[in-house]
């Protein structure tokens, strides 16, 4: 009969990975909802005459702020590692702040295997954009390294985000064990630009490199 090996309830702050972000987005709303009617014009997205399906990118680097897992398992055998870990930054889009989190859960036999949870951006004034992750984790035990690749699909967004559909992908690595800092890179298609300017509306860059701050899995 399997052992419980270990359980934890932790804030692990340590870890390093890097990921590649591409999502292909479509619609937004104009924002007529309480969150976008009594934000200021510089802290919320707004909609601007840009190509359906325009790039945008951004790059953050995320911190766990929050992780359960239990590890469960024979000594000397296959461990299985299953849980939750919540991970936090920041970016800019179009010189804006946004909060980036993830919201993962991991299901590992020997640091590989599934996760899953959710993806999403989130501007000052509470517009928020929701995406699904899932992924595939593979650890290397000779590089000590582990290799991550999640499609991502839009759940909805709030405010004038709200209508925005799509999908796309995520990749990254960690070089040590699970939770903590993440570096995420993200491309964004979108009809309209998530941009915070109603005043002077942008088209999205191409290529938009965003500061990063303290992904997933």
């Amino acid at each position: 009969m399997p052992q419980l090996a270990r359980r934890s309830r932790h804030i692990v702050i340590a870890v390093a990975a890097v990921s590649t972000v591409g999502l292909v987005l479509a619609g937004c709303s104009s924002g007529t909802d309480a969150a976008s009617d009594t934000a200021s014009p510089s802290a919320q997205p707004t909609q601007s005459a840009t190509p359906a399906g325009t790039p945008v990118a951004f790059k953050t680097t995320v911190t766990s702020v929050r992780s359960w897992t239990d590890v469960v398992g024979k000594k000397d055998a296959d461990q299985q590692t299953y849980g939750f870990n919540v991970l936090e930054g920041s970016t800019r889009i179009n010189d804006v702040y946004v909060k980036v989190r993830n919201l993962g859960t991991v299901d590992y036999t020997n640091g590989s295997g599934k996760f899953g949870g959710f993806v999403e951006l989130v501007w000052n004034d509470g517009t928020t954009l929701g995406m699904r992750q899932n992924g595939t984790a593979t650890f290397d035990e000779n590089k000590e390294k582990t290799t991550f690749e999640a499609d991502l699909d839009v759940i909805e967004g709030s405010g004038t985000t709200a209508g925005t559909t799509g999908s796309g992908k995520w990749t990254g690595t960690r070089k040590t064990s699970l939770g903590g800092s993440v570096t995420m890179n993200g491309i964004v298609k979108s009809g309209c630009s998530l941009n915070h300017s109603s005043e002077s509306p942008q088209t999205i860059p191409e290529s938009v490199s965003l500061s990063s701050a303290p992904s997933a899995s």
